[in-house]
């Protein structure tokens, strides 16, 4: 019995030194080191390369201290980028080895390369992963360079079913080996190497030993340039230059007329633009990058008149005319603009104002006429015209002019009757040497002037009215 109880403990005695062994010689395989220093990852390269596709290198440098290799043993990739550049469409990731530098059973698979858009805790990102190859063994692994940006190691190429959203930015970063994932829906990045023999693990800190050198701005939209070259042109000319006030290396420029396009397109230069000399029309202008194309700022109207040839001509309300009684001549201009100017002539004298009437008292044998210069935008020929002349006759009233004038003058005790079936401005009374006794203005109707005060005798009684001077003599007795 005895011996069966030595047997027993020795036997479990070396069943623990086994044990022992094994774990000390599987410490020796695996270890891990907090620190993230002996590498660097970096994302190289990261364009759009189509407005639905992005592409990026993935670099694994070598930072340990000068002269220690680093041989490589594990890595997988772990990458979370921005949903919002997918839109509505539905991404693939794949991936290229074409020149990487990577040992070939150390390349990584399309079988192990992932993506998904429907994370719990990350909602507005998407995941993309890449799983490790096996380990190589000791003395396998691909030696990792040292000099920048290090060894390649794959190339990546992300598909969106849709173009990206304008102006939107990828975002991408790598996941930390240490990033919280309580929903285990994240492939944590890490990286491991051969240690003295020891497949040791360095953790992955995103943005500290593990970067993205680019995120550009997708499918970027045109930079807003204002439109010029509204105007007004002459029917016949050669019309406006329409253009930009600006424009942008690599975008191409469209012309619109009325909304219909217009060719050539323009590109840009990084300065201003010009689509050359356009007729009368409505302009607008489209930059397009990337397939995508933006308004500019504003329109451009060209607006056409017509050819006019100045002219002008002038005509008197009465002619020939009364003595003592005013006339007014008024122009008729063509093509004058909205603001010609005026100079009236009474033979080479001028007179009036700068007015297309002119109001006066004539003169026989007077000449008027007037100069006018227009300042119509579109002028054939001269903008300084003259009228016509136009001649003035003035008479005396004669005794016939009684029945036209509808009058009535006769005297009695006294008294001196005017019976006036128009306004007459002024009634004078004269007496035989010419002398003027009596003036009366405004009369209108039956009027009765009494002249006690003066001798009998002959009067001479003179009547003006807007339009005529009739004269009159009667016996006072």
């Amino acid at each position: 019995m005895s011996k069966t109880i030595t047997k027993l403990l020795c036997t479990i005695f070396l069943l623990e030194f086994i044990c022992s062994i094994a774990l000390v010689n599987a410490q020796k395989t695996f270890s891990n080191a907090p620190d993230a220093s002996g590498f660097s990852l970096s994302v190289q390269n990261l364009i759009q390369t189509a407005p639905n596709k992005l592409e990026f290198d993935v670099y694994l440098l070598n930072t340990l201290s000068a002269g220690t290799t680093f041989e490589l043993a594990k890595i997988q990739l772990g990458f979370l980028i921005n949903t919002s550049i997918l839109g509505n469409g539905n991404p693939t990731i794949s991936i290229n080895n074409v020149g990487s530098d990577l040992k070939p059973y150390q390349q990584f698979s399309s079988t192990g390369t992932g993506v998904n858009t429907s994370l719990e805790i990350y909602q507005d990102k998407t995941l993309i992963q890449q799983s490790p190859k096996a380990l190589p063994g000791l003395g396998n692994g691909t030696i990792i360079s040292s000099t920048v940006p290090g060894t390649k190691l794959v190339h990546f190429i992300l598909t969106n079913s849709k173009n990206f959203v304008s102006n939107t930015v990828p975002d991408l970063a790598f996941i930390s080996t240490n990033n919280p994932d309580p929903y285990q829906e994240l492939f944590l990045s890490s990286v491991s190497y051969y240690s003295n023999g020891i497949v040791t693990n360095l953790p992955v800190n995103s943005g500290v030993n593990a970067v993205v050198n680019e995120n550009p701005v997708l499918n970027p939209s045109a930079t807003t340039y204002n439109i010029t070259g509204t105007g007004t042109i002459c029917s016949g000319s050669g019309g406006l230059p329409v253009g930009l006030d600006g424009s942008q290396t690599g975008v191409t420029y469209t012309l619109f007329k009325n909304t219909v396009l217009q060719l050539p397109t323009v590109a840009g230069t990084g300065s201003p633009i010009t689509f050359g000399n356009q007729p009368n029309g409505t302009y607008t202008v489209q930059g397009t990058l990337n397939s995508s194309s933006t308004d500019m700022i504003g329109n451009a109207v060209i607006t056409e008149t017509p050819s006019v040839i100045p002219g002008i001509s002038i005509s008197a309300d009465k002619n020939p005319v009364n003595r003592g009684i005013a006339v007014t001549l008024t122009a008729t201009p063509t093509g004058e603009g909205n603001s010609p100017s005026y100079q009236w002539y009474n033979g080479a004298d001028k007179v009036g104002t700068d007015s297309p009437v002119y109001t006066y008292i004539p003169a026989n044998g007077d000449v008027i006429s007037v100069a006018m210069t227009s300042n119509a935008p579109c002028i054939t020929g001269n903008a300084a015209v003259t009228s016509n002349l136009v001649t003035m006759t003035v008479t005396i009233g004669t005794s016939t002019d009684q029945y036209k004038m509808s009058m009535d003058i006769y005297s009695m005790d006294k008294n001196i009757i005017v019976n006036c079936t128009q306004n007459a401005r002024q009634v004078l009374i004269y007496n035989s040497l010419g002398s003027l006794l009596e003036s009366y203005n405004n009369i209108i109707g039956f009027n009765t002037f009494r002249l006690d005060k003066w001798p009998n005798g002959y009067y001479l009684v003179k009547i003006i009215t807007d339009n005529e001077v009739f004269t009159q003599k009667v016996a006072l007795k």
